[in-house]
């Protein structure tokens, strides 16, 4: 009976076996629960971050304008480059994710133009934003000194290449334009010819005795007069009849005046 009982009844050392079994199943669960929640978390984190608007940096809102004004300048002839004069107006700005750039329109798209940025969020704000346009090309200048009312030649006038940015916006670009014109005003030798300086060559002078031509379907009538003013070719001349009535006509190439 003693030896049946003493079997089992647990030694210390299977107590101690058994405990040190507890704890080792004990401590691989709680790392298993560890392990599970440190792969779950960062993918709870990085959610809110995909999900916010982006910042639109200075280089991009740059590169905005740069957009909007190249279009604008593909159907000049000229060579034509162009930079934001001021780029510091981009700098600095607040906080802007969705943002619109307009190009007013009636600019001339020479010298300084001003280009519209508007921010809409977060909080909205304008800036006006400065772009230098230079444009090179053709254009004459003089050969020698010319006088007031002489008519300019071939020889007068001799194409040039540069900037055309910097000179008048009627500077004359083809000779074409100048040949046969009378002069306004003197000007020196080496100057850009402007187109305001140039007057087409009269035709008709005040007081002149005019032939005065009348036709219409089937007809044909010359008769003299007497001009009241000095016009150019095509350009639009009175004329008294030898009975003091008064018509209008236009001045032709040879001094004449056509009445339609």
């Amino acid at each position: 009976m003693p030896d049946r009982i003493s079997r089992r009844v647990p030694s210390e050392r299977q107590k101690k076996a058994a405990f040190f079994r507890q704890l080792a199943s004990f401590a691989a669960a709680k790392v298993a629960v560890l392990f599970i929640h440190s792969v779950s978390t960062p993918h709870a984190l990085a959610a809110p971050d995909s999900a916010g608007p982006t910042l639109l940096s200075p280089t991009e809102l740059t590169r905005m304008v740069e957009d909007a004004v190249t279009p604008l300048l593909r159907g000049i002839e000229d060579r034509v480059t162009f930079a934001i004069a001021a780029p510091s107006v981009l700098e600095n700005r607040p906080a802007c994710t969705a943002a619109q750039v307009d190009v007013p329109p009636g600019q001339r798209l020479w010298g300084q133009i001003m280009v519209t940025l508007r921010c809409f969020a977060p909080d909205p704000w304008t800036v006006y934003v400065p772009v230098y346009v230079r444009r090179f090309g053709t254009y004459l200048v003089t050969t020698r000194p010319l006088r007031h009312r002489e008519t300019v030649t071939a020889r007068d006038v001799r194409p040039v290449e540069g900037e055309l940015t910097t000179l008048p916006e009627d500077v004359v670009r083809a000779t074409s334009e100048a040949v046969g014109k009378e002069l306004r005003v003197s000007v020196a030798p080496g100057q850009p010819l402007r187109s305001s300086w140039l007057v087409a060559p009269l035709v008709v002078r005040n007081g002149q005795n005019v032939t005065v031509i009348q036709h219409g379907k089937g007809f044909r009538v010359e008769t003299e007069g007497r001009a009241m003013n000095s016009a150019a070719q095509g350009e639009a001349v009175r004329v008294m009849l030898p009975n003091r009535q008064v018509i209008e006509g236009s001045a032709t190439a040879d001094g004449a005046v056509v009445v339609e």
